[in-house]
């Protein structure tokens, strides 16, 4: 990373930039001033980029920045949703490798933006190409890019063949001239202002005054910089606690029953995972070992074999190449703002249209219980129908009629048998039968409205299950894709608190930050109302002066105490000697009289013994 950052360095010192940075200064930058300069990067890739990002919203400038990192074909190290999230704040780890990559290949990037303002397709729907307008603008539209492709090659051969060569020398010409004359007048005055009196120290002064003035604007920016960064962090917090507190709105609204409702519909998400998604994806896992299973059980494959697959092999892999070129041209595609505020506004109109389909599936359900109901009572009247009519054929005698008209088709197959065999009876059967019959027919004529409410109620209720079957699948499949929703907005609700709690760390820190400054700014400016004298008072380089002196003073009895104690330093050291001597010599007398009056204590001499005094004192 030092290197990557040391050539990001290199380069910004380097035209067309010439920002005149340091490793050190470079890496201690600020998430604004990180940002600024990678604006400034891109400005000179793409002119149309120069906007001031301290006024820009930090969602609108990812867009941005994105889109044209899409169009220059940046392939980055991490993810998109962690590139964007460094893009907000302003991530070194994220940013770094950008600059990099765009100073590293800045002529060809530049080229590549041109040209993509001219080449880039619109990708049109499928269903708009019908419309023969349509379809000849695109025809007309991509003509175009063909006529400037061919109009681009040819101004680069002319460039390339050093058309300009000529004018260029001109401009040289022109500006050394124009340096010439510069340097003249510059020594001019020189000339003129050197024999002023105190010329020097008033140039001195001025490069002072104007060092000061530009610290002054500095600083003031500094504080203009800090202010915007509060009111931006306040205006995010705002709208991050807005979509907070509308999230929790929407997750309490409806009490018991929404809970109860949302509870359900997790219940029937885990059950479909139980029974449909995971079994389907054990079943795939299974297969999957099967075919593992077979292909090493198969024998051992020959060279024809292994040449054949590499073949294969090669052949996919060519496609494969093929695809990922066609698909980078295309480059992937991404939500702008609007796109994306048209994508939620469709997720609440689903959300509406979910609730309207879900209300009218409770109504086909009630619908469908009462139409149950209904067959269960025409069945229950059917079979009443059939005991009347058994009852009335056992009350004229004929029971048991509907079974016979069975019995009666066999017996008019077998006719002819029976006229043989009963000739005598035909007349009474035949009364028999008619009669029989008009009384079927009259029991049919009775009953054929019912069969045919009948029909139509069971043929309703299919209709009826078929829409709700079909309204079912068309309910499931909603609620999985509301389920999978609810996730993801769970997990940018949770990323949400994350970022405001940052951004909460972020404000305090910045206030903080702004106290601190603001003191500092309010003591420099007293030291500089003291030091023009436009206030009274003792000023900061007054008492620091007056601690200065007092340090001085201190340092200097401290010098002198430390060249008396090295004048008596020897003198002390030899008076310290004489009385560990003069400590000796007393221990050793001591001893001595210790011994001699023990002696003569054992001789029972009462004669003192004498001894000279030798102790000399010099």
């Amino acid at each position: 990373m030092s290197d990557i950052v040391r050539g990001i360095v290199e380069k910004l010192n380097a035209p067309p930039f010439n920002k005149n940075f340091t490793l050190i200064g470079f890496d201690a930058m600020s998430p604004e001033q990180l940002i600024e300069t990678l604006n400034s990067i891109f400005v000179a890739i793409a002119p149309d980029h120069d906007v001031d990002t301290r006024q820009e919203l930090p969602d609108d400038r990812v867009v941005r920045m994105m889109s044209l990192l899409r169009v220059l074909k940046y392939k980055p190290s991490v993810s998109k949703s962690d590139m964007a999230a460094g893009l907000i704040d302003a991530k070194p780890e994220v940013i770094h490798p950008i600059m990099h990559w765009a100073l590293s290949k800045l002529p060809e990037l530049k080229k590549r933006a041109y040209l993509a303002n001219f080449l880039m397709t619109i990708e049109v729907p499928d269903e708009m190409m019908q419309n023969d307008e349509v379809a000849e603008t695109r025809e007309q539209y991509l003509a175009l890019i063909d006529t400037f492709k061919e109009v681009h090659k040819e101004v680069e051969n002319m460039r390339s063949s050093g058309f300009s060569v000529s004018e260029v020398k001109n401009d040289i010409k022109h500006m050394e001239k124009e340096k010439d004359q510069l340097e003249k007048r510059v020594a001019r005055m020189q000339q003129k202002y050197e024999n002023v009196a105190e010329y020097n120290s008033m140039l001195d002064a001025a490069r002072a005054l104007r060092r000061e003035v530009e610290r002054e604007g500095e600083l003031e920016r500094l504080r203009q910089d800090q202010t915007e960064q509060l009111s931006h962090a306040e205006d995010k917090y705002q709208r991050t606690m807005q979509l907070l507190r509308e999230v929790r709105a929407n997750a309490v609204s409806g009490g018991a029953d929404a809970v109860i409702k949302r509870t359900e519909d997790e219940v029937k998400m885990k059950r479909y995972l139980a029974h449909e998604k995971l079994p389907a994806a054990i079943e795939e896992k299974e297969k999957a070992c099967k075919e593992a299973r077979r292909i090493l059980d198969e024998p051992a494959m020959t060279q024809d074999d292994l040449n054949s697959l590499h073949t294969q092999l090669a052949k996919l892999e060519k496609e494969y190449d093929e695809k990922r070129k066609l698909q980078e041209s295309r480059g992937p595609r991404m939500l702008k703002a609007d796109e994306f505020k048209r994508y939620v506004a469709k997720l609440r109109t689903k959300s509406t249209t979910y609730k309207q389909k879900k209300n009218k599936l409770t109504a086909l359900q009630s619908e469908h219980l009462v139409l149950d109901r209904t067959i269960e009572i025409l069945t229950q009247q059917e079979h009443h129908a059939r005991a009347q009519l058994s009852a009335l054929e056992a009350e004229r005698g004929v029971s048991g009629v509907t079974a016979a008209q069975t019995e009666l088709e066999d017996v008019s197959a077998n006719k002819g048998e029976l006229d043989a065999r009963k000739g005598e009876t035909l007349d009474d059967i035949s009364r028999m039968v008619d009669e029989l019959n008009e009384k079927i027919s009259a029991k049919r004529t009775s009953l054929a409205p019912l069969i045919k409410q009948l029909r139509s109620l069971r043929a309703e209720e299919k209709t009826v299950k078929e829409k709700y079957d079909e309204k079912k699948a068309e309910y499931d499949a909603s609620s999985a894709q509301l389920e999978s929703s609810k996730s993801k907005l769970e997990t940018e609700v949770k990323a949400l608190r994350e970022e405001v709690s940052v951004e909460e760390s972020r404000y305090h820190y910045l206030h903080n930050m702004i106290a601190h400054i603001s003191k500092q700014l309010e003591v420099a400016q007293r030291e500089m109302r003291l030091y023009l004298g436009q206030e009274e008072g003792s000023s900061l380089r007054d008492v620091m002066t007056k601690k200065i002196q007092e340090q001085d003073r201190i340092g200097k009895q401290l010098r002198a105490q430390q060249t008396e104690v090295k004048e008596s330093f020897d003198a002390n050291i030899r008076q310290l000697d004489m009385w560990k001597d003069l400590e000796l010599l007393m221990k050793c007398k001591t001893e001595c009289v210790g011994v001699a009056t023990g002696a003569a204590a054992d001789d029972n001499d009462a004669v003192a013994l004498e001894e000279q005094d030798r102790l000399v004192f010099s």
